[in-house]
């Protein structure tokens, strides 16, 4: 029996998109999934929010599944991420892009054994 990628399969009554505006990212809309939207309800970012983070936030280090798309993007001290999906909604009959996880983060700073000049000198370059 052939295994199915389920990874891009999203159910729409998973997706909320009938009281937010039409965004676009890459040329599809931008839709939330309940988990994405109670979790930018928590950290305090909008729809827009994600869609700025998505189009300049830098990948992620970690490696994500096949349509799978994350983006971070530093402000001060904290990381915002962003994780999204490409799906297919069929209710509207087109791709959309499905923001399925919204979080922050603090990276915790790398501890060197190196003087206060070696220190400044790495920050000039």
């Amino acid at each position: 029996m052939e295994e199915k990628d389920l990874s891009n399969k999203t159910y729409s009554s998973n997706i909320r998109s009938l009281h937010i505006p039409r965004i676009l990212y890459r040329g599809a809309r931008l839709h939330l999934s309940k988990a994405a939207e109670q979790e930018m309800h928590h950290i305090g970012l909008e729809p827009i929010d994600c869609k700025q983070i998505l189009e300049t936030g830098y990948p992620s280090p970690r490696k994500r599944g096949k349509h799978k798309e994350e983006k971070w993007f530093d402000k001060g001290r904290k990381t915002f991420n962003v994780v999204v999906v490409r799906s297919f909604n069929h209710l509207i009959q087109e791709e959309v892009f499905v923001v399925t996880h919204v979080g922050v983060f603090t990276k915790k700073r790398m501890e060197w054994n190196v003087s206060a000049e070696e220190l400044q000198g790495i920050k000039q370059t």
